[in-house]
């Protein structure tokens, strides 16, 4: 009878003391992890540190760092997530337009890009750096190579599986390229690639527009008919552009019918 009369309370006092201080652990916890999930710079160090062998956690990481003025921290992050998936195309293209928009020499030419051996993408969509790259390069941010680099790089994606409608993506900006150089009959065909594996109105509706910068108002009349017939196949549930094409087709007309 002494023993348990002596034993229980002192058991009693022992559970009492664990769960007080499971208690508090959890609160210190808590209290940690809330200070580190509302300090997104500390979030993003966290796990780039906690995953060194996630390239993602690397390539967030450095955007932060590079969002907040330090690229050469950034570039080295993104350097890690090169060594681990050293064939990927995405990865390069952010280490050469993160470089060069910092007025920093990039670690490799758009050359060595294009001609690297197995090149892939599965981290991140390609046709995102490559819209960066096509930014990047005519703002002059840093010295530029010749455009050949830039249209070699572009073949060699063409060269890389990819769905539909990222393929068509990618024709749509390999087109916005060519209008930059000003060279029109490449853009009209990088839009006519984009138009047949993806038929949106959008499309030919732009090869109208570029035609008719150029003077050619009959063959901006004909991409519009491609545009009503790709207009009247989609869904209804997606947005019409017969009003765009009317009053495009409609200038188009009085051009037409007035005097040179």
């Amino acid at each position: 009878m002494f023993l348990e009369g002596e034993f229980l309370p002192t058991v009693k006092k022992l559970a009492m003391s664990g769960i007080a201080l499971v208690l508090l652990f959890m609160t210190i916890l808590i209290f940690q992890n809330s200070i580190l999930w509302g300090n997104t710079g500390d979030l993003h160090a966290y796990w780039a540190f906690e995953k060194p062998e996630s390239s993602r956690a690397q390539i967030i990481y450095a955007d932060f760092l590079n969002t907040n003025g330090n690229p050469e921290a950034a570039i080295e992050r993104l350097q890690q997530a090169r060594a681990l998936h050293p064939n990927e195309i995405t990865i390069l293209l952010h280490i050469w337009n993160m470089s060069c928009a910092n007025h920093l020499e990039p670690p490799f030419s758009l050359e060595d890009i294009a001609r690297q051996d197995g090149l892939e993408f599965k981290q991140n969509d390609v046709n995102y750096h490559l819209k960066a790259l096509i930014e990047t390069y005519f703002s002059r941010a840093c010295e530029v190579p010749p455009v050949t680099s830039v249209v070699q790089l572009f073949n060699a994606v063409a060269e890389m599986p990819m769905s539909p409608e990222r393929k068509a993506g990618y024709h749509f900006l390999f087109s916005d390229l060519y209008v930059y150089l000003g060279d029109l009959n490449a853009a009209l065909i990088q839009l006519s690639n984009a138009f047949r594996l993806q038929p949106l109105p959008e499309l030919p509706i732009r090869q109208a527009i570029l035609s008719a910068s150029a003077g050619n108002y009959s063959d901006s009349l004909v991409f519009l008919g491609r545009a009503r017939e790709a207009n009247q196949k989609q869904s209804p549930l997606l947005p019409s552009f017969e009003e765009q094409i009317s009053t495009i087709e409609a200038d188009l007309n009085r051009r037409l019918a007035s005097p040179q």
